[in-house]
């Protein structure tokens, strides 16, 4: 099926212009069978013709969406294509699930993200495995109350007003890690929680590690009180949170 025609994009399409080659970003994985890639893309390059080009199918859920959810879309699914080509030796098209959620191959989990400009995708070839996986620019001033007010619970606070990070960072990297909690449970969980289903306990900025507690039953796998370790990275303009734990780890949490 043809794409439509972009709207606002360059006459002419060039792949390398849109996006740089994805490759790996300098984050600490377990070991095993996990891939994690990350490239930036420019929106005024983008172009509906790199949908063929990188070999993504175009969704009918982007047929009236405007070029820069098209052009993340599009960063993120060839993240996609090139994780499961690396670490199952074929590359597929990922699906889009009754909730939005992308759907993975059968042995796969995977989390995929972006922000301004910037797309990052974490997977595995363990079907066991807890995959969860966020980037997010550092909040404007503009932003910030409303995510403070929608994104944290009252006993974070503190740990967020004398975080070394500084509070606006702290208060992006909860929200970043949070996002990455939703991403690695949801598809066991298999219904949507909000952000005060989980606390913040436990920040280390050093370690590029924090703990997150359950506030809620999830389902029936996840309970109350049960702890979730996140680790992340920050750099000048963003920060980027994981959770990659593998069947074991997953299971004891």
């Amino acid at each position: 099926m043809p794409t439509p025609a972009a709207l606002d994009s360059p006459a002419v399409w060039q792949a390398d212009a849109f996006m740089a080659p994805p490759a790996p970003p300098a984050i600490a994985l377990p070991p095993g069978p996990w891939v994690c890639l990350a490239s930036r893309f420019a929106l005024t390059a983008y172009h509906d013709d790199g949908f063929a080009d990188f070999g993504v199918a175009f969704p009918d859920t982007l047929r009236r969406a405007v070029p820069k959810r098209r052009a993340e879309f599009l960063a993120g699914r060839r993240l996609a294509r090139e994780a499961l080509l690396r670490l199952t030796g074929r590359a597929a098209d990922i699906a889009i699930g009754p909730q939005r959620e992308p759907l993975w191959p059968d042995g796969v989990r995977g989390s995929i993200s972006h922000s301004g400009d910037l797309a990052v995708c974490l997977a595995t070839a363990a079907a066991d495995a807890l995959v969860g996986i966020d980037v997010e620019n550092l909040l404007a001033p503009s932003g910030r109350e409303a995510v403070l007010r929608m994104c944290t619970r009252e006993e974070e606070l503190p740990l967020l007003q004398t975080s070394p990070l500084g509070e606006t960072t702290a208060l992006t990297l909860l929200f970043s890690a949070k996002e990455a909690l939703f991403k690695a449970l949801f598809p066991r969980v298999g219904s949507y929680f909000d952000f005060q289903a989980a606390s913040l306990r436990e920040l280390d900025p050093a370690a590029g590690r924090l703990t997150l507690t359950l506030t809620e039953d999830l389902g029936q796998a996840y309970r109350a009180g049960q702890r979730v370790p996140v680790r992340f990275a920050i750099e000048t303009t963003r920060v980027i949170s994981w959770i990659a734990m593998g069947g074991d780890e997953a299971a004891a949490i």
